[in-house]
């Protein structure tokens, strides 16, 4: 899922795709280190947050 967040555009998540985000954070985390391994947690914090209510979603605003 994550493979898809545009640099340069938004891209918007939906609560059902939550999971598989909160998946994949927890696959890479252990090989990341500094500023990349704060923005995993705080990503998995926000995705673990709010993707269990309705009507949430998780947006990247690229540029």
């Amino acid at each position: 899922m994550l493979a898809h967040v545009d640099p340069y555009g938004n891209t918007i998540f939906n609560r059902a795709q939550m999971s598989a985000i909160l998946e994949e954070l927890a696959t890479i985390q252990p090989e990341l280190n500094g500023m990349a391994l704060s923005t995993a947690r705080a990503l998995a914090v926000l995705a673990s947050a709010h993707g269990d209510r309705p009507h949430r979603y998780l947006w990247f605003i690229g540029d």
